[in-house]
């Protein structure tokens, strides 16, 4: 790939292998670090980390540091969500073609080629946020290849390379914060201008190479593309997933084993097959679908498919971020609310307990990066501040979130799908209430469960038969483990367990709850 200084400038960076997640072998559905540490994605959207959006100040973070418009800085917030136990950020490599150049958010060329769609700018929402660099550097060189207006169009056989080597800055600082960054390479919105003008396979696998090829020493996720629109040709065998086959066969998978995914609607497995179809494929991701029960189906889907890979979600529900398509079965929460927060919670535990053991991005309203020194938005969707998201309660809650799944340690990794084998697991309901989740691992000693608001009080099938075991709630509001009925819940001959009442003595959950039960020693 071409880069504008015309030369191109090599850069060794020396890597401990231990650090690098990769598929668990002993247990396929999860990662692990080389050295066996297990390891599940918890990432906040941050799409546009690597531009102007996320300043990259170059100082020191007090331990007292409360994020908010007057200290804004991307160290800033990753020290933020680090002390909430994230362990990443999902961020698009580059946006081509939003300059800031004061114009409307979308252009076509003179030939009604698309040139740009994208998201809106602050306060009225007609331009397009604007994705240079700190320093002001786009990813591409200008002029394009477009039918006049080629100002506007990015040339997509240049690189700037000024723009990565800020980008650089940014990875080495979430690699020492020990970040594994989930990264798509550009939004669907750049591929139209980029087939009509090149020769897409080309072009675009050495886009794809030259990234891994700058950050294959990195720990980090890779997802080919950013491409939940998925119109028609851009599925299974179109044009987008014909480049990433080309640009497997001639370049080949990541160096150190790093996961490779592909952001499509629903997951990557509905449009691109399983990863004997498509061999770049190390794992799936699913989401930017139905934002409620709907989607689960899809994560079920991809659990159950052999040969085994993780999943995770890359795409669910967003707080904060009141848009007709994110509404659960329609429903309209107020930002911030109670239900705002529920339903990015209940999404993540759904997605976990449908089988989503490789992590899971907490969508944000904040994800275009509305930044300081941007009005507020006069008109909907009346986006919030990235510290106004990460300062929500769903910000804590992620972190009791990750500490139910590790209260046995790697364990997770090995549960299997066992909801079937409660009494009243599913209903009607659409939206992110009444149904009843569990995990179990296959010697039946461990379950894990998960009730939605509003749930019916369950009968459990399948312990194993008289057997004691230790029973606690959990609260995903607060972090706290309580004994459920004194501690203790047996089975019968037929390993049958009937759950007491909810902890506010009633049958039907008036919020969300979790669970462990344990075989006694």
């Amino acid at each position: 790939m071409g880069v504008g200084s015309g030369k191109i400038i090599i850069s060794v960076r020396v890597r401990n292998d231990s650090f690098t997640i990769r598929t668990n072998p002993d247990a396929p559905h999860g990662y692990i670090y080389a050295d066996g540490t297990p390891f599940f994605l918890m990432a906040d959207t941050w799409w546009a980390a690597f531009t102007w959006r996320y300043p990259l100040e170059g100082k020191e973070i007090p331990d007292d540091y409360i994020v908010d418009s007057t200290n804004w800085s991307f160290e800033g917030g990753i020290q933020w969500l680090k002390r909430h136990s994230f362990n990443s950020i999902a961020a698009i490599a580059a946006f081509p073609n939003w300059k800031k150049d004061g114009l409307e958010r979308t252009i076509k060329d003179n030939s009604g080629v698309s040139i740009r769609s994208g998201w809106p700018k602050a306060p009225d929402g007609k331009h397009i946020k604007d994705m240079h660099d700190d320093d002001g550097n786009m990813p591409f060189a200008f002029p394009g290849k477009c039918d006049g207006k080629n100002d506007l169009c990015a040339n997509y056989d240049l690189i700037d390379p000024a723009y990565w080597q800020n980008m650089d800055k940014k990875m080495d600082y979430l690699g020492e914060q020990g970040f594994v960054p989930y990264i798509e390479t550009v939004r669907r919105s750049h591929y139209i201008s980029w087939k009509t003008y090149h020769n897409f396979d080309e072009s675009f696998s050495r886009y794809l190479n030259y990234i891994k090829a700058r950050y294959g020493a990195y720990n980090f996720i890779f997802s080919l593309t950013h491409n939940d629109g998925v119109l028609k040709g851009e599925g299974k065998n179109g044009f987008i997933h014909q480049a990433m086959k080309y640009y497997y066969d001639k370049y080949g998978g990541m160096p150190f084993e790093q996961p490779v995914t592909a952001m499509m609607s629903r997951s990557s497995m509905e449009y691109l097959g399983h990863v004997d179809e498509s061999p770049f494929l190390t794992c799936h991701s699913f989401g930017n679908w139905r934002r409620d029960h709907r989607i689960l189906k899809f994560v079920e889907e991809v659990y159950y498919k052999e040969p085994f890979v993780p999943g995770f979600s890359n795409e669910p529900y967003y707080h904060w971020h009141d848009v007709s398509f994110g509404r659960p079965d329609g429903e309209r929460v107020i930002s911030n609310s109670d239900r705002d927060n529920y339903f990015a919670r209940a999404h993540a535990y759904d997605h976990y307990f449908s089988g989503a053991f490789g992590g899971h991005v907490f969508g944000s309203g904040s994800f275009g990066g509305d930044t300081k020194g941007e009005p507020i938005f006069a008109v909907p969707p009346k986006w919030p501040y990235i510290w106004q998201t990460l300062k929500m309660p769903i910000t804590v809650q992620a972190k009791y979130f990750m500490e139910f799944i590790f209260s046995e340690g790697i364990q997770y990794q090995k549960m299997e799908l066992a909801s079937k084998d409660l009494s009243k697991a599913r209903t009607d309901a659409i939206k992110m209430d009444e149904w009843a989740f569990m995990l179990r691992d296959p010697d039946r000693e461990l379950a894990f469960l998960y009730f939605e608001d509003k749930t019916a009080r369950q009968t459990i099938h399948g312990m194993i038969p008289a057997k004691k075991y230790e029973a606690q709630w959990y609260n995903p509001r607060t972090g706290e483990w309580f004994d459920m009925a004194d501690g203790v819940l047996i089975s019968d001959e037929n390993g049958t367990i009937d759950m007491p009442a909810f902890p506010s003595g009633k049958d039907i959950s008036e919020n969300d709850w979790a669970a462990k039960l344990k075989i006694a020693e």
